[in-house]
C-alpha cells in the first residue's frame, strides 16, 4: 500500500496547518518590525497601507521596475495589476516578485531557465524583453522577440516559505 496523506502528514514539521501559518505571520511581523514600517495595529504582519506595498518588496531596484512596468502598461493600457493584499506579509505576488524580480531587473534567467529544464518544462529561444503578471496564481507570459511562453509557476493551492515570511 502506498504512502498516504495521513502518514505524509506525520512528517510535517507542524502538527497544524495553522502553526505552520502562525509561524510565517511571525517572521512577516518580524521583517516588517526590523525595517521600521507601519503595520496594520491588529495584523502586524500586514503592512498599514496598500499605498507602501513596496516595502513589502525585498531589493529598491525590484519595487522600482515594478513601478515603471505598471506605469508603462498603464499608458499603453494592457494590464499588470498588483493584487489587492500585495501589502499582506504572506502576499505570493509580493513573494514572487521578491523570488523572480532580481533576475528580471539584472536581466538574468538562467537561473529560472535551468529550473524549468530540470523539471522537463521547455525553455523558449531569443531574448526576455519583459515579464507579464496578469494573475495572483501565475507568471503568464515572458515576452521573447519570437516566442511567447505561458507558464503556471506557482499553482494557487501550493505553498512555499520566503525568506521575508511570505508564502505563494
Amino acid at each position: 500500500m502506498g504512502d498516504s496523506s495521513r502518514a505524509r502528514a506525520r512528517t510535517w514539521p507542524y502538527p497544524r496547518h495553522r502553526d505552520f501559518v502562525g509561524g510565517l505571520r511571525e517572521v512577516a511581523s518580524a521583517w516588517f518590525a526590523d525595517k521600521g514600517f507601519a503595520v496594520s495595529a491588529r495584523y502586524p504582519y500586514i503592512l498599514a497601507d496598500r499605498e507602501e506595498w513596496s516595502q513589502n518588496i525585498i531589493l529598491p531596484e525590484v519595487a522600482q521596475y515594478i513601478r515603471e512596468e505598471h506605469a508603462r502598461r498603464e499608458a499603453l493600457r494592457q494590464g499588470f495589476p498588483l493584487h489587492k493584499y500585495i501589502h499582506h506579509g504572506l502576499s505570493s505576488q509580493a513573494m514572487l516578485f521578491n523570488l523572480v524580480g532580481p533576475l528580471i531587473v539584472a536581466k538574468d534567467l538562467d537561473p529560472l531557465r535551468q529550473a524549468f529544464t530540470r523539471q522537463g518544462i521547455a525553455w523558449p529561444e531569443g531574448e526576455v524583453s519583459q515579464l507579464h503578471a496578469t494573475s495572483r496564481s501565475t507568471v503568464s507570459s515572458i515576452s521573447h522577440r519570437r516566442v511567447q511562453m505561458s507558464q503556471t509557476i506557482l499553482p494557487h493551492q501550493q505553498r512555499f516559505a520566503h525568506p521575508a515570511g511570505q508564502v505563494g
